[in-house]
Order: C-alpha cells, then structure tokens, then sequence
C-alpha cells in the first residue's frame, strides 16, 4: 500500500510543481510525506504551468498578466535506523510572475511586471515511537529575491537582493498499517525576510529620476497541513488533504514608493480529496478535486485571484525500483471582485503539465 500512495499522490505531485490552485504567492503546500517512505527513495519533479488571468476596468481590458512558469523539486529519504528517518528537500514554493502587456495601454497597469523567486531547503526528521505514532521536526532555510516595475507611478522600480531566512517544521502522524490508514498534521513556521535594495522613481514635474536605498520587511506566513489517507478497497485508496496559511500578515511595502505593492487581506484555507487505483504491478492512477473559498474582499493588482476550485489527475509505471509519473492540472481561478483600482477579474483559468522520477534504493 505505501507504493500505491507513492502513485495517488502523483496527481498532487503535480499541484506541488504548478501550485496554481494557491493562494498568495504559494506554489507548493510543503508536505513532508515523502518521510513515510519506505526504505532509501530518491525523486525528482518538474512542471510547466500556463495561467490565463486578465480583467477589465470599464471598456479597459488588462489581457493577460500572468506569465507562464516551470518549478521544480528534489527530495531524498533514507533511515538512520530502525526508528529515525531523514529527509531532505529542495523546491520552489514561492513565486510570482506579472507581466502586464503594453498593448493593454491606455489599462493603468499596462506595462507592469513583477517578479518573486524563492527556494527551500528543508532537512527534516521522523522518529517511529511504535508502529502507529510518530513525531516530525526540522529545519526550513528560505531565499527570495524580486523585482518589480510599474510604469504608470513615475517609471516607478523595486530591486531587492537575496534574502535568507531560517523556519522549522513540526508534527505528529498516526498509522495502522493494516488497512494503509496515516494521519499526519504538520506546522510550518513564517519566515520573516529582511530585505534591501533600491527603488527607482520619476518626478512627474520636474521629469527628476531618483535611485534611492530601500530596507524592508516582509513576512511569508505560517501554516499548518492536515494530510491523510485511507485504504478503501483492494488496491484503491482515499486520500486528502486541508491546508490553512496565514497569508493576511503578508504585505510587500518599501518605504519609498509610500504604499503597499503587494498584499493579501485574507487567511485561506484549501481542502483536496482524491482516490487512487492500482490496476497492476506496473500501473496506478490518481485523481483529486481541490476548493479554496473565495474571501470576496478586494484583492491587489499585482496578485488579482482570489480562490478557486482545481482538478488534477496522474498516471505511474513504476519498472522495476523506479517509477516514471505524469499528470495535469487545471486550475478555475478563483474571480477577485475588485481590485484596488476598481478592476473585476474574472472567468479565468490555468493549466499544468508536469512530470516525476522517482528511484528505491
């Protein structure tokens, strides 16, 4: 049953590399389930993500301002002895990627881009206290780094340089391994990001540039993840997920430019159910559904979504010790009301294509 997982999460596999569905800046719901691995496992995922997010403000249409992204994750697993397991992890949960068009001129925001790049290195531990618990603790290190541009605020410009913030995971798992049944909730600290760099901005009367220093902080938020799964009948098992993020501490305000760039009013809570299907040794299938209720409060023009409903499905072969998973995600995103401007998106939608190797040593 514990190969049987490895393929019905392949279709979440797939919403790890996209993480479309997120809320905020989220790309990936940082679960640590690859430490109820068996033995020494070793993988590597990657995926291909195409938004399709744009809005009108009257007769203005935005067009499409969210660009396409890849992501991708490298995880290792291994025990120590009979009782501690190790697992270290390296993956892109955050990002961000807008590009308004220039051709949506005379659209305020025409011209506008932002950009958010963010690693995670993770290392952390399972002790097996007995067959059915076991506790979860380590160590998250996080780097960001972003830009942004907006042309219509005086030429305006953000560059910040490379920030490195320390977190930690921590949490408990039950099992009866009889019946392939875990429970496991995790809670994943904030990291608070100092960050510095320059703004660039343009007097509207005097045409004056100006590049001055910037320090700022901005906090990416805690969480906590509730996974589970169940065997249902042969070969097929339940599994899901409800995920809770902190994300209205979230803000982006450099001092320079006066007011926040970026934020989000709202904490967000997504829930995931899915099934998978064994059909033989070489093959398995997943499917699962996901909803994250809409806030309805108004949204930033940098981040216009809120919400959204998500359906994923994945195949595996597995020859061998190695198995080779594909799967697709699409993302109905989730209608902002407004925006700060007074912009309504809506009718909009994402796809995801994506990939995984997994190797048992």
């Amino acid at each position: 049953m514990n190969k049987l997982y490895a393929s019905a999460a392949a279709s979440a596999l797939m919403a790890l590399a996209s993480g479309a569905h997120g809320a905020g800046l989220e790309r990936w719901d940082q679960s640590v389930e690859i430490l109820f691995e068996e033995g020494t496992y070793v993988e590597f995922g990657f995926a291909i993500t195409d938004p399709d997010v744009s809005g009108q403000l009257g007769p203005l249409s935005s067009g499409d301002m969210a660009e396409s992204f890849s992501n991708w994750g490298v995880r290792f697993k291994t025990d120590l002895n009979d009782k501690l397991a190790l697992a270290v992890m390296a993956d892109q949960p955050i990002g961000a990627n807008v590009d308004y068009p220039l051709s949506a001129f005379p659209y305020p925001f025409a011209g506008s881009t932002a950009e958010v790049n963010g690693v995670t290195l993770t290392a952390a531990l399972k002790y097996q206290f007995d067959e059915r618990w076991s506790a979860i603790g380590g160590l998250r290190l996080q780097q960001l780094d972003g830009s942004v541009a907006i042309p219509v605020f005086g030429n305006y410009a953000l560059e910040v340089d490379d920030s490195y913030e320390l977190g930690g995971v921590v949490g408990i798992a039950y099992e009866i391994p009889d019946i392939a049944l875990r429970v496991a909730l995790t809670y994943h600290s904030e990291f608070e990001h100092s960050f510095s760099g320059t703004e660039t901005i343009t007097d509207p009367l005097t045409g004056i540039t100006a590049t001055l220093p910037s320090t700022f902080e901005t906090t990416i938020p805690q969480a906590v993840n509730l996974e589970w799964q169940t065997g249902i009948a042969a070969n097929t098992l339940l599994f899901g997920k409800v995920r809770w993020v902190e994300w209205s501490v979230f803000e982006i305000a450099p001092p320079v430019f006066g007011q926040p760039l970026a934020f989000i009013r709202d904490d967000y809570i997504t829930y995931t159910l899915g099934v998978g299907y064994r059909f033989n040794e070489n093959w398995a299938a997943a499917i699962e559904a996901g909803y994250e209720p809409q806030a309805n409060s108004p949204q930033g023009n940098l981040g216009p979504t809120d919400g959204g409903n998500f359906i994923s499905a994945g195949a595996t072969y597995t020859q061998g010790n190695t198995d080779f998973t594909f799967g697709a995600l699409y993302t109905d995103v989730g209608d902002a009301i407004t925006t700060t401007i007074g912009s309504d998106f809506a009718g909009n939608d994402s796809w995801s294509l994506g990939f995984r190797i997994g190797q048992r040593f």
